[in-house]
This record gives C-alpha cells, structure tokens and sequence, in this order.
C-alpha cells in the first residue's frame, strides 16, 4: 500500500506512469494528498501534487492532474501559493500556458506579501510569464 507521500514524490520527479498508477487505485488522492509534515519542507506544507509538478516543470504530469480533475489548477498550499505561482516563481512558461487553458485565477495573492504569480515572474525576472499573464507589462 502506498503512503500519502508517495504521489508527492512522484510529481515531484515527474515519475508518470507511477502518477498514474497511484491515481489508477485512488483517484481521490488528487485532492486528499497534501504534505503534511511540518518538520520537513515547512514551506511546503498542506501542497499537493500539482503544486510539486508544477514547481519542478513536469508539464505531462501537471497536464495528466487536470485532466483528471481540472477544479484543482486553484488549489492553494498553506501559504494560499497556487500551481500558477509555482510555476511562475520557477520560470515554467510552458505550465503556465497550460494551466491559464485551465483558466488559473492569476489575482490570487500568497500569504507572506500579497503577491500575484505576475509580482512572482517580475521579481525572478521571467518577463516573457509577466508578459504573457499582463501583455500591459513594460521593462522599464
């Protein structure tokens, strides 16, 4: 029997046919799989596998998650960081594309600094994710 971290550690290394397998005996674990030990990866706590796929740019699994239940692409994390904030902190333009498909909600603000995930790829410098959420947005 698999554990809860198991799904976790598959998106995270974008380990599909183990995604797949997991999901094929719970399909419920989309939701119900969060990362719940506070002592290890605090800033992760309460994420779930698109937040891990999304953060660590496996499109497939991110793709094959919303295909699954595409109500997902606005769940939060502990910290109210969604699969789009991940995704534009790390530079994934590709998921991001995938996940506005989706219809991401891109006013979402985390809890630390009330940023958007467009205020996330302005600050790391991806102004082709900034571009791409806001065409307004100018390098100044």
């Amino acid at each position: 029997m698999a554990n809860n971290l198991d799904l976790l550690h598959a998106a995270e290394c974008g380990l599909l046919s183990a995604v797949k397998k997991l999901l094929s005996n719970d399909k419920s674990l989309i939701r119900s799989c969060r990362h719940q030990d506070r002592r290890n990866h605090a800033f992760n706590f309460d994420s779930s596998a698109i937040h891990y796929a999304s953060r660590s740019g496996h499109i497939n699994i991110v793709k094959y998650l919303l295909e699954q239940d595409p109500t997902i692409v606005n769940d939060h994390d502990r910290e109210n960081w969604t699969a789009l904030h991940y995704a534009c902190y790390n530079g994934h333009i590709n998921i991001v594309k995938l996940l506005l498909n989706y219809n991401a909600n891109v006013n979402i603000k985390d809890k630390y600094l009330s940023q958007t995930p467009i205020q996330f790829a302005m600050y790391r410098q991806f102004h082709d994710i900034a571009y791409l959420l806001d065409p307004q947005f100018n390098i100044i």
